[in-house]
């Protein structure tokens, strides 16, 4: 009986992947950042969503000043600068601030068009860049490729806008199921925290979606794996502490001039990029490896 027991106990542990293991992930991921060219792709999608960024900001304020939505959208891009270096933060303001006051009303369908091309353009590039990290080879055809792009933006646009619609109107939400299921000052405590539960789980389901469909490539839908979960806490790392960098140690406006705005955006994006990156070059590195 106790040889039995020891049995069941060394295979038991022997299911868990050795520190050694763990090692040879970390050097194998680090591999294949270089060797599929994670840091070049990376700036391919700074380029495609800076196109994107201001085709949005376009798009989104015609819708708000529509529905009379434009002091709650004023609200999100504000709460921005929490994240965003402050350089960045002031040239994005100043552009809403701009498109805010002329009402690009005429301009909502070819906003629309230019969002879809430059983020599509962006999904593109993730998805070559996954089929590169999963080790397949390209045999859809190019319609199939492209619409494939655009449904994935639009899906990982759906998750991205629920959350953007939790950190809007989390107070009136919390109101509203406060006041319709009689719930308590508990429930108003702990709000915060579920808000930005919810926020999380959104913006990894989205990205989740992305790891999943775009590499041609057959897999099992897994909620939450590693390289989801680097990914975002890769993005939040890089975010406050380049942040925290731009404000402390540098001056892009003395380097830059009037472009040192638009240069920490790119930057940013960039770094943003490579977050997404390297989290799929690890769940690759982990279906080759266990």
């Amino acid at each position: 009986m106790k040889s039995g027991f020891q049995t069941r106990q060394r295979l038991r542990l022997s299911s868990y992947p050795h520190r050694s293991e763990y090692r040879r992930l970390a050097r194998r991921v680090w591999g294949k950042i270089w060797a599929d060219e994670v840091f070049g792709r990376a700036a391919q999608l700074a380029y495609f969503w800076f196109f994107s960024l201001f085709p949005f900001m376009i798009l989104m304020t015609a819708i708000a000043s529509l529905s009379r939505l434009e002091g709650r959208l004023t609200r999100v891009v504000s709460e921005s600068e929490g994240i965003l270096p402050l350089d960045a933060y002031l040239l994005l303001m100043t552009t809403f601030n701009q498109v805010t006051a002329r009402h690009h009303q005429s301009l909502l369908s070819f906003s629309l068009l230019a969002l879809l091309w430059a983020s599509s353009a962006g999904m593109e590039s993730i998805i070559t860049s996954l089929n590169r990290a999963y080790n397949t080879q390209q045999t859809r055809p190019w319609w199939k490729e492209k619409i494939l792009a655009i449904l994935l933006t639009i899906g990982f646009g759906v998750f991205f806008l629920a959350a953007v619609v939790l950190l809007t109107f989390g107070e009136l939400i919390s109101r509203a199921i406060t006041d319709f299921f009689n719930l308590g000052e508990i429930f108003i405590a702990t709000w915060p925290f579920v808000k930005w539960t919810l926020i999380t789980i959104f913006v990894l389901l989205g990205v989740e979606l992305i790891y999943y469909s775009a590499p041609n490539y057959r897999q099992r839908w897994q909620t939450f794996t590693p390289g989801t979960i680097f990914a975002l806490l890769f993005w939040l790392v890089i975010s406050f502490g380049f942040r925290f960098y731009v404000t402390k140690f540098s001056n892009f406006d003395v380097t830059y001039g009037t472009l040192g705005g638009v240069m920490i955006l790119m930057l940013w994006l960039y770094l943003t990029g490579v977050a997404i990156l390297v989290g799929g070059e690890i769940n690759a590195a982990l279906r080759d490896q266990f």
